[in-house]
């Protein structure tokens, strides 16, 4: 997986600046993986217990399953081949943990010997998944300028011209607007926010690499239900009403709250995560038409509570 999140810190105090560091995962963590858990989590609870908060998750009879499938999406994505592979560092290799085993034996069970279902006795059925080869959804602006031109789905071939350059008016004004992200004086994300993204060099398929787009020092609360919506080339004032299944959309962002991480009655010691969230953004740039383009827009929308404190110090690029 290109989109990755790594982790800064984790539970700062905010009276003293104490840091505790800890590993965080990857893409595969973030979504589908976190994502689920707050879909399934119960809002009408605290915390969104069950599934909604990592304390309590595994009360839940679905949290089995979900992981299944989690393990079963990692074997379908290394099945894919490029650069699709199990990691090989051995300190994650030789990481052990402990189980019970069905005599109530406690073992310890070594990463490297757990990789392969096969030597575990077993195997996913393989489905067909739709996502691999996904067909195309209008894009937004598409989608707006047919509903200020003539009534009814796709315009004729006589307008496909015309169609194709007040898209890209839009977006020319759209993006004229813009500022990049570091000249803002605000970190903290409103409901939405747009900023350009220039690109210092252009990635092409023959180069083997990817281009990443990386969301710097995104921080928030450990105790807090987060989620954040990514879109390239999407104008600010369609941002709202889409969902992920526009060909400008990038990636998500989630927060799953842990337990005992609440402020003080002094409002102190308030612990914070803060991890650096990176989305492998070359097909979407390859579907929108732009791999060329010498710059695009990013907007963030936030999908949660905007009264929860949510900051990103900065949006780059990054080739790997």
């Amino acid at each position: 997986m290109v989109s990755d999140i790594e982790i800064i810190r984790v539970g700062t105090d905010l009276a003293d600046g104490n840091v505790i560091n800890a590993p965080l995962g990857g893409s595969i963590e973030n979504s589908p993986h976190n994502a689920i858990h707050l879909w399934v989590g119960d809002r009408r609870q605290r915390l969104n217990q069950d599934m909604g908060t990592f304390t309590t998750a595994a009360r839940d009879p679905i949290f089995f399953a979900h992981h299944a499938n989690i393990d079963r999406l990692w074997e379908v994505w290394k099945s894919q081949g490029g650069r699709r592979t199990d990691l090989t560092d051995p300190d994650y290799l030789n990481a052990t943990f402990l189980f019970y085993d069905e005599k109530a034996n406690l073992v310890r069970v070594r990463i490297g010997d757990a990789l392969d279902p096969a030597k575990l006795a077993y195997r996913y059925q393989n489905v067909p998944n739709a996502w691999l080869t996904p067909t195309s959804s209008s894009s937004v602006a598409s989608i707006s300028a047919l509903n200020s031109g003539p009534a009814g789905g796709v315009p004729p071939p006589a307008m496909a011209g015309k169609l194709r350059d007040k898209i890209k008016a839009e977006l020319r004004e759209f993006k004229a607007d813009l500022k990049e992200y570091k000249e803002r004086a605000e970190r903290k994300l409103e409901k939405i926010v747009s900023s350009l993204v220039r690109r210092g060099r252009k990635v092409k398929e023959s180069d083997y690499d990817e281009e990443i787009l990386v969301l710097e020092g995104v921080e928030v609360p450990t105790d807090e239900r987060v989620k954040f919506d990514v879109y390239i080339n999407l104008p600010g004032a369609e941002a709202e009403t889409v969902g992920c299944d526009v060909p400008e959309y990038a990636g998500s962002f989630f927060n799953v709250p842990r337990l005992g991480h609440k402020m003080d009655a002094d409002g102190h010691k308030k612990r914070l995560r803060k991890s650096n969230f990176r989305i492998g953004i070359g097909g979407v740039l390859k579907e929108l038409g732009i791999e060329d383009d010498d710059d695009f827009s990013v907007t963030i929308v936030q999908r949660t509570d905007t009264s929860i404190p949510v900051s990103v110090d900065k949006i780059r690029l990054e080739y790997e």
